[in-house]
């Protein structure tokens, strides 16, 4: 199963990481893709946690942290030194061209942008599922792309199944909608760039989670569509701890559940 990691980057020599990601991309702030130059590398340290969570590898004496590693993920570095929407755009565009079946993105931008609908509703015609962040922004705010009604959006939860103060959510009537559904994004470990493992937060942590278990149902079933997966993942979300459906959404996927 192909998935499209698209991020800051990712540290493919790090020993969880190494030869998973061998195929990517490095788009500049106008769309255009560039030849990296040396190893392909993490620009900011955001891109390895979350490829550690999606589908880093068991190494002799490190923790289990991948959700799906054997995964073919593919990364484009999309965000650092000038986020645009049109480095998102080339590197949708590019997950497309390679044939992804889930589209895993951590980027947002404040408030609705009703023009990334457009743009959501392409890539889904072209069977590929995005699961996008809600952002980091606390109650009544949300991001771009992650606060349209047809991605699978993710806020955080702590290891109480609570969700995290930071995790952003839209209110009830908005344009803006989300989280859909919410994954741990608390002290969540991971890799880190040059080595090694850290623990993070945010919905950035959260997303992958979910990416990670699409990727696995597909795994289960290759010939299911995306829609049929999106609903097994949310038929299988529960809210252990009685939160507020505006800020956890359907609830907290049951991997054996989906």
């Amino acid at each position: 199963i192909v998935v499209a990691h698209l991020d800051s980057g990712v540290d493919t020599q790090h020993p969880a990481l190494l030869n998973s990601n061998e195929q990517y991309a490095v788009f500049e702030t106008k769309g255009q893709p560039v030849t990296p130059t040396g190893p392909y590398r993490d620009g900011d340290n955001h891109g390895t946690k979350k490829a550690g969570t999606l589908d880093a590898r068991l190494v002799d004496g490190g923790p289990v942290i991948g959700m799906a590693p054997d995964v073919e993920l593919i990364d484009a570095t999309i965000v650092g030194h000038g986020d645009s929407i049109t480095r998102i755009l080339a590197g949708m565009n590019w997950a497309l061209e390679k044939g992804a079946r889930v589209l895993n993105l951590s980027v947002g931008f404040p408030g609705y942008r009703e023009s990334f609908e457009a743009l959501i509703k392409i890539v889904r015609k072209q069977h590929l599922l995005p699961v996008v962040a809600i952002g980091n922004d606390g109650p009544h705010r949300t991001r771009s792309p992650g606060n349209s009604p047809t991605v699978r959006s993710g806020g955080a939860t702590d290891s109480d199944d609570k969700v995290a103060t930071f995790s952003s959510s839209s209110e009830p009537g908005d344009k803006a909608v989300g989280p859909m559904l919410c994954a741990p994004g608390v002290k969540v470990l991971s890799a880190k760039p040059g080595g090694g493992y850290r623990e993070s937060d945010g919905s950035s942590m959260a997303t992958p989670h979910v990416a990670g278990l699409a990727a696995l149902l597909f795994g289960a079933k290759p010939d299911a569509t995306i829609d049929e997966v999106e609903q097994a993942i949310v038929r299988s979300c529960s809210n252990p701890a009685g939160e507020d459906t505006v800020r956890i959404g359907a609830g907290i996927p049951d991997g054996i559940g989906a």
